[in-house]
């Protein structure tokens, strides 16, 4: 019996195809989405960009500034003396993220071989894995210099060397510069608590779209499994009318979905808002603006709006709900990847071409959204809506030629069977 089932089971396609051959492909292509995310990392870390902003003009900190022009992949770029903020506002400027302050008294303190204290701020503009490495390449750079201050101090024979400054002679002070904030908090710190914030939103939508996905599907399904959709279009109304409600029973749903998931997600940020570099040290919360969470909104409600629009239409190519549910399952893969591309690189970062792959899939922008409306960049959240909303203009344009037509009673997915022969009277 158990024989006879599993060959059954094996006999329907849609089960072959959604339980052996899917995961057998999903796997590697979320692999190669990560793998396309960690190379458009590794091209923007090649070089290194800072600026240096030096109050002290001594023999010690020109000598600074040669260390760091003398490194292969490095560009130092000048910032004149001024307050921090404006400061950074020149480096973004440059086209640098990070500003390096040599403070006034560094070369006298190096005279005198005592501890001395870099500065470093950063402006974090993203929470990918791509700002996470870089941040940490400047202060590497800085204690690179540090060792090298050590070797100085040793080769010199300095009398009256404190051991303490020979194996630390640079305290570095990092700071981060967050939607015109600075906060005294790592740029590390900042993006690893942010890549929390913006991975959870994706992967909550991922969930919701199956979830209404299948509902959307089922709905249709059910009339056909049933046999009472023929009936439905022998009642006294427009085909167009059963589509519509059919489309605004799922829009009712695709609205409660981005309803419920706004308020969870605003309840989580809530939860996980807040970071802190070592105990102890000040909290910094990382708060979206109000425009922020209504265009999300409308953004999730655009996105499960054409999610349940494609599955009533694929739905009615299926004679059952099992066939239904497993042609939608079908569609998560169009879902995933990019939302594994966004979220484990930085959209930013990636190549032309994939960036433009990426974006001509409408399920991409809440994940894009996600990671760059934090810092205010409305860009993503303007071109989704719009290019979300022709997608579902065109699948509703579909829907009502595809209930039009007599395709809609006679259409299916064979997935490679062929239809049985009539056979003549002998």
């Amino acid at each position: 019996m158990v024989v006879k089932e599993v060959r059954d089971l094996l006999k329907d396609r849609k089960i072959v195809l959604g339980m052996i051959i899917v995961p057998l492909l999903i796997f590697p292509l979320m692999g190669g989405a990560i793998g396309l995310s960690t190379e458009s990392v590794k091209t923007a870390t090649k070089s290194t960009s800072f600026a240096v902003m030096n109050l002290d003009g001594g023999n010690y900190s020109s000598l600074a500034l040669g260390y760091f022009n003398s490194l292969p992949n490095v560009t130092v770029k000048d910032v004149p003396p001024q307050p921090v903020p404006d400061g950074m506002l020149t480096a973004l400027k440059q086209n640098v993220s990070t500003l390096v302050v040599i403070p006034a008294d560094f070369s006298s303190r190096v005279q005198a071989r005592s501890q001395v204290s870099l500065e470093s701020y950063t402006a974090v503009t993203s929470f990918g894995v791509g700002q996470q490495v870089t941040s940490t390449m400047v202060p590497s750079i800085l204690k690179s210099f540090g060792a090298a201050l050590s070797t100085y101090y040793i080769e010199q024979g300095s009398t009256g060397l404190n051991a303490s400054v020979v194996l630390a002679p640079i305290a570095l002070s990092e700071s981060t510069y967050l939607n015109g904030n600075l906060l005294p908090v790592s740029p590390a710190a900042v993006a690893s608590s942010g890549m929390q914030q913006s991975f959870a939103l994706p992967i909550a939508t991922f969930i919701v779209l199956i979830f209404a996905m299948q509902i959307a599907s089922s709905a249709m399904a059910v009339e056909k499994e049933q046999k009472t959709f023929e009936t439905l279009l022998t009642l006294p109304v427009s085909r167009f009318q059963i589509l519509g409600a059919k489309l605004i029973g799922s829009t009712v749903i695709a609205a409660m979905g981005a309803v419920t998931s706004i308020i969870g997600f605003t309840y989580y940020m809530g939860m996980i808002g807040s970071v802190s570099e070592a105990a102890g040290s000040a909290a910094v919360e990382i708060t979206p603006s109000p425009a922020y969470y209504v265009m999300l909104g409308l953004l999730l409600f655009l996105t499960l709006a054409l999610a349940t629009s494609i599955s009533i239409i694929v739905s009615v190519f299926t004679s059952d709900v099992r066939g239904a549910q497993a042609v939608v399952g079908y569609l998560a893969l169009p879902i995933i990847l990019p939302t594994f591309l966004v979220i484990f690189g930085d959209i930013g970062t990636l190549s032309l071409g994939l960036k433009a792959l990426v974006l001509a899939i409408p399920f991409s922008y809440v994940a894009a959204f996600a990671a760059t409306g934090v810092f205010g960049d409305l860009t993503y959240g303007l071109i989704g809506m719009v290019y979300i909303s022709l997608w579902v203009v065109g699948t509703l344009y579909l829907a009502s030629k595809l209930f039009n037509s007599e395709r809609i009673l006679t259409s299916r997915f064979t997935f490679g069977r062929r239809k049985p022969e009539q056979q003549g009277d002998n």
